[in-house]
């Protein structure tokens, strides 16, 4: 029933419009003979007025409802647009700094690494190095680095539920795996003063790289 629920929730726009073109129709049918007759009745007048009467007053409430809750809608969504890009966007930047961080300033990545790649790169560098941005006095370590824009991310992902009602629920649901992402669990872990160095090891810096790297590929699929 929950399913149920949640698809006639999820298209109920789509209903109320195909309500409006069966009314449309019916008008259309009745008064001008336009299209076709869907059958017949001894009583067909009595039927017909009634039918009319009743598309009148849906396309009437129709109307208003176009007028007080759709446009209102849109037009809000259109003015917002623009700021929930740009912080979706910074997201995914900031992801992408963090699966970065390993290499060395100013060499860059291009944006078509696999996640197979990534791993292997962080493999290959201790999560206690320096990060890249060392050169410009940013003297934090990767695994301190990744864990500061993991929580800017979830600080942004929690300003963009603050427009929920314009966003749709695949949104939302994709922003949730930002703000209750294992990533922080992680990072958490390989900066506590007490655990770092064991953890600073292939494995872990594995499983780092590549809770990394899924959170960059949800960012890149929130669409606003």
């Amino acid at each position: 029933m929950k399913k149920i629920g949640s698809w006639l929730l999820k298209y109920s726009d789509y209903y109320v419009g195909a309500n409006a073109l069966i009314c449309l129709y019916a008008i259309f049918q009745i008064k001008f003979d336009f299209a076709f007759w869907l059958g017949r009745s001894e009583i067909a007048d009595k039927w017909n007025e009634i039918i009319t009467n009743v598309s009148y007053s849906y396309l009437a409430g129709f109307f208003f409802y176009l007028l007080t809750v759709t446009l209102p809608h849109w037009k809000m969504k259109a003015k917002v647009k623009k700021a929930l890009e740009g912080k979706v966007n910074q997201i995914a930047t900031n992801y992408w700094a963090c699966i970065e961080s390993v290499v060395p300033f100013p060499k860059g990545l291009t944006r078509n690494q696999t996640k197979e790649d990534v791993v292997m790169m962080f493999k290959e560098a201790s999560s206690l190095q320096l990060c890249r941005l060392s050169s410009v006095g940013i003297n934090v370590s990767v695994a301190e680095y990744i864990k500061a824009k993991h929580k800017e991310n979830k600080e942004l992902a929690t300003e963009l539920l603050e427009y929920k009602s314009w966003l749709s629920s695949e949104t939302i649901a994709q922003i949730e795996k930002i703000r209750n992402a294992n990533l922080m669990s992680v990072v958490i872990s390989m900066t506590n003063p007490v655990l770092q160095e064991s953890l600073d090891n292939e494995g872990s810096r594995g499983v780092l790289a590549s809770e990394v790297y899924d959170m960059w590929e949800v960012a890149k699929g929130i669409k606003v």
